[in-house]
């Protein structure tokens, strides 16, 4: 493929992608597929012979329109203007595209290309953006290195002709060299990419929500009490360490995740706000070294952890069927027997705390909510078809045996339905409820069933609950944390990237039962995703991308990076504290030496420096005469004759700063005349040094004076438009 073609073939693809990049960003796929489609059209009606262009007048006619629109969106909602910014942007660029050829027009490409994808980088940080990020890059990176081969040639005095301004073909040699640096060049920039995205780490990763937001969604919703679900906010993860949970006995959780309690809400108040129940009562308990009981139902056998907090908490984390609770010191707590919430004194938080539990028994206190009707009756027909979707009868039957497997099997029908591929997983909430097209004025939770169903965990959460609520089964919604790594000694290490909302369905009159119907969490609750079908994977496929991508990439913080390191280097701390302490005793020696007090390591410093200088100047005046001699045939630098003849690399130096590079084969006299072909002002001058070449190099006698050949190489660099004394 010829470069001509490469670099067609590459600035089409990269204002293709970015095409994508703003359709993914504005989470439109009609715009996508139009705007993608006429990118697409354009080079094969354009190209060749025969090809069609759009006219000045209809390209700025239809610029213009574009305008006004975007213009007129602005002025109707001027606090989200980019939309309306990347409409215009992205109606110029297709515009772009069927004009001419020229390298004006290529360059204006470019240019809107990168306007675009910097405009759908503010718009949105989606993982599917980010993988059309991470192939936009180095192509850019190749369509610039392209474009200069492609257009741009220097040019000396005059305006070059069409012939002048069009480069020749390049021969497959060429071809491999160009191919070989671009792939360099790419290397080159992703891995110094890499690193400086490894090296500093993000400033900001706890709270992050767009302007006029009415709320802001916490980044540590293991530790709230209520639960909102926001429009238009976007949630980051950190990895900053929230606890260390041991266990000390008792057989460990399913999978090897835990799962700490911070909060249970199931009252709903309306706009997308849940509450605790208004029947909660939190009795006093004090804490001791000794175990202290909460719980008095009889367990024939606990599980028993140590939980140690980074920080205080006001609700301590606790896994559920919570019995009893050793302090490691004498303070108060409040057990909150309704809602199996422990808060600590706001005077004596505990830091580090034994607890036992039985998981599997979650017992429910005789006072539980009076009200599980959902008011929504579109919602409850939602409900109806999915109990009769899984041939379950959407009415509770009688006796409570029978009540029980229905609850059941009816919870496990609702996780099948939200986990079904329909509902997306999401942290990136910019523009959940923001299309008023649509006419979203319902409540967020029935939005998120019946019309708009992206979300994260709290979504699903309180769909599932809505659809419990519906037809009358008792759930609520549980807060917490979800820790799935551990340390080097088997201790679970609790992230603030790992708080969680999952559901709790009463079964019985004295037990609450876990559901998760989060897609992300799949791998928590096996057996549910018996969705097979290839939307369903590839929802669970972008779901667990759409994880790693917030949890990796855009919540890399310092927490993160000293992860990444540990992984890396166990002991990187160690050895960077004994780095600094064997530096410290060398410039403790240095000092001494030199007999300088603290200075003497400065003076040392210098003393090195001014070697390498010296070194290097000494290496580059070797290899230059190395390379005269090479070019002069001379049988080597040491070469007598070779000092006489020190000007003629001076003048390949001049030359080759002036944009002429003299091939091997070339003789100096040949050269001369190609030189001299674009540059004859300079032809005199170049003709008497190349003859006193000659006569030095074959011994043929030569008086010419020093002061003349500084004079005809001064006249070579004037013509050249050049300086004496760098680098020559």
């Amino acid at each position: 493929m010829s470069i001509d073609r490469l670099f067609n073939w590459s600035s089409a693809a990269l204002l293709l992608l970015s095409v994508v990049g703003i359709g993914v960003a504005l989470d439109a796929p009609w715009v996508l597929l139009g705007s993608g489609v006429l990118v697409v059209a354009a080079r094969a009606v354009t190209d060749g012979p025969r090809g069609r262009i759009m006219g000045r007048r209809l390209s700025l006619l239809i610029t213009l329109i574009a305008a006004v629109v975007a213009v007129y969106l602005i002025w109707q909602d001027p606090m989200l203007p980019l939309p309306a910014i990347s409409g215009f942007a992205l109606t110029l660029a297709v515009v772009k595209c069927f004009e001419h050829r020229t390298m004006e027009n290529e360059a204006e490409r470019i240019v809107l290309s990168f306007l675009l994808i910097a405009l759908a980088a503010m718009i949105s940080v989606e993982a599917l953006f980010g993988l059309v990020f991470l192939l936009w890059a180095p192509l850019m990176c190749v369509v610039l290195l392209l474009f200069q081969v492609q257009y741009g040639r220097r040019r000396f005095g005059g305006s070059p002709s069409d012939e002048e301004a069009t480069p020749p073909p390049a021969g497959p040699r060429a071809r491999r060299h160009l191919v070989s640096a671009l792939g360099l060049n790419v290397v080159l920039i992703a891995a110094g990419a890499v690193v400086l995205f490894l090296l500093f780490p993000r400033g900001v990763t706890g709270e992050l929500a767009l302007a006029g937001a009415s709320s802001v969604a916490r980044t540590a919703a293991g530790a709230d009490q209520h639960l909102e679900l926001v429009s238009g906010a976007r949630v980051l993860s950190s990895a900053a360490e929230v606890a260390r949970v041991t266990q000390l006995a008792g057989e460990p959780p399913a999978g090897g995740v835990l799962r700490l309690r911070t909060g249970t809400m199931s009252e709903y108040t309306g706009a997308g706000k849940w509450h605790p129940t208004r029947l909660a009562y939190a009795a006093d308990v004090p804490v001791r070294p000794g175990w202290t009981t909460v719980d008095a139902d009889p367990a024939p056998e606990l599980v028993e952890y140590r939980i140690e907090l980074v920080e205080p908490m006001a609700y301590l984390p606790v896994p559920a069927g919570l019995r009893e609770i050793k302090g490691d010191r004498s303070t108060r707590v409040a057990w909150d027997t309704v809602r199996g919430v422990l808060s600590a004194a706001p005077n004596g938080m505990l830091l580090r705390y034994d607890v036992r539990a039985d998981p599997s028994n979650v017992q429910a206190s005789p006072l539980i909510d009076p009200y599980w009707a959902w008011s929504d009756p579109d919602v409850r027909r939602l409900a109806q078809a999915i109990l009769e979707r899984a041939g379950l009868d959407p009415f509770s039957p009688v006796g409570d045996a029978a009540r029980a497997t229905w609850i059941d099997e009816a919870a496990q029908a609702f996780v099948r339905h939200l986990r079904s591929g329909t509902y997306r997983y999401t942290l990136d909430l910019t523009r959940v409820g923001q299309d008023e097209s649509m006419g979203f004025s319902r409540d967020p939770v029935t939005r998120f069933l019946l019309e708009e169903p992206v979300g994260h965990c709290e979504y699903f959460a309180a769909g599932f609950t809505a659809l419990s609520h519906a037809v009358g089964i008792p759930a609520r919604i549980v807060t917490g944390f979800v820790a799935m790594d551990r340390d080097e000694v088997g201790r679970w290490i609790v992230r603030d990237r790992d708080a969680h909302a999952w559901s709790e369905v009463l079964m019985s009159p004295e037990l609450w039962q876990a559901f998760d119907a989060t897609p992300a969490a799949g791998p928590l609750f096996g057996g549910l995703d018996s969705d097979g079908s290839l939307m369903a994977r590839w929802t669970r496929l972008r779901s667990a991308l759409e994880v790693w991508w917030y949890g990796s990439v855009l919540g890399y913080d310092a927490s993160a990076q000293r992860m990444l390191g540990n992984s890396i280097m166990p002991d990187w701390q160690e050895q960077l504290a004994a780095l600094r302490r064997n530096t410290g005793h060398l410039r403790n020696r240095l000092d001494l030496f030199f007999g300088a007090g603290p200075v003497g390591t400065v003076w040392f410093v210098v003393v090195v420096l001014l070697c390498i200088g010296v070194g290097v100047v000494l290496a580059r005046r070797h290899r230059r005469r190395c390379l005269l001699a090479r070019d002069l045939q001379l049988e080597s630098p040491r070469d007598d004759r070779l000092e006489s003849m020190l000007f003629y690399g001076e003048l390949l130096r001049l030359l080759h700063r002036g944009g002429f590079d003299k091939p091997r084969h070339c003789s100096p006299l040949a050269f001369v005349a190609v030189v001299a072909q674009r540059q004859p002002e300079v032809a005199p001058a170049m003709h008497r040094l190349v003859a006193v070449l000659y006569r030095r190099r074959f011994s043929m006698g030569d008086t010419t004076p020093a002061a003349v050949i500084e004079s005809d190489l001064n006249v070579v660099a004037g013509g050249l438009g050049l300086r004496r004394g760098r680098g020559t």
